[in-house]
């Protein structure tokens, strides 16, 4: 069992740290200043806690900041005490990193997954969403890119609908919203979100965001089967780009629809 070291540093950091050390004892870590592995022997100094080189033997005291960074390694713990650790340590993180990690979970989605920095991100999002408060775009784009790479569109799904929801106005945002949509495979959610482009303007958008509205609708009307729409919107796309798509999107729009007619 593998434990975020940033996370045991706070941990042990927050007291109770004779007790917590027992938990761990017989954790090993590696440091990279000496190039060694220590052992964690479960028992504290008034400076952090003592552990011992392996192999030799040597004993010294780490502060418990030493650990940020990196990782403790449990060996083949019981099921109970595995829990237990889980449990105590959820509890030491910041209520963004707990938010971000029961709203991965509720969607299926290992919070593991996800180091402490992008968890943060994500939590301190939906916590703004849950508040009625949309953050701001560049954060917002952090958040969608980072669950876009991780393909946990399920969470990306409802969390950008939650967003839109809150500026329905933003061209951008129902862009996020059906993407994350088509890609968890809610297909009519995402021909939704993109009927607006049935019309020839769409107020406040973009020639690029009118476009890629246009291939996003035009994957999801593939996976409906309904090629001939598809076609069309593959067709303005490329109009609105004057044939010039350095971002391969509206290709590979063709490109599906090409697959789609064999």
């Amino acid at each position: 069992m593998d434990l975020n070291g940033e996370m045991v540093a706070r941990w042990l950091a927050s007291g109770d740290v004779e007790r917590k050390l027992g938990l761990i004892a017989g954790g090993r870590f590696d440091d990279e200043h000496d190039d060694a592995q220590w052992e964690i022997v479960g028992t504290a100094s008034s400076a952090g806690f003592h552990a011992k080189r392996v192999p030799g033997g040597t004993s010294r005291v780490f502060r418990s900041s030493d650990l940020r960074g990196l990782t403790v390694e449990i060996a083949t713990p019981s099921s109970e005490s595995r829990a237990a650790l889980a449990a105590e340590l959820s509890s030491a993180n910041p209520a963004e990193i707990r938010k971000a990690q029961e709203v991965l979970r509720r969607h299926h989605h290992d919070p593991d997954r996800f180091d402490e920095p992008a968890l943060m991100a994500l939590g301190r999002f939906v916590t703004s969403l849950g508040e009625g408060r949309l953050p701001p775009t560049d954060q917002g784009n952090a958040v969608y890119d980072l669950l876009k790479d991780a393909e946990t569109y399920r969470v990306g799904a409802w969390v950008f609908q939650q967003a839109f929801r809150l500026d329905p106005t933003s061209v951008l945002l129902r862009i996020q919203a059906a993407t994350m949509a088509r890609q968890k495979g809610d297909i009519q959610e995402a021909l939704e979100l993109t009927q607006v482009v049935a019309g020839r303007n769409l107020l406040g958008a973009s020639q690029l965001q009118m476009s890629m509205l246009l291939v996003v609708r035009g994957h999801a009307l593939v996976s409906a089967g309904r090629l001939d729409e598809a076609q069309q919107c593959a067709s303005r796309s490329w109009a609105i780009r004057g044939g010039d798509d350095p971002s391969g999107h509206t290709q590979a729009l063709f490109r599906s629809l090409a697959a789609a007619r064999r």
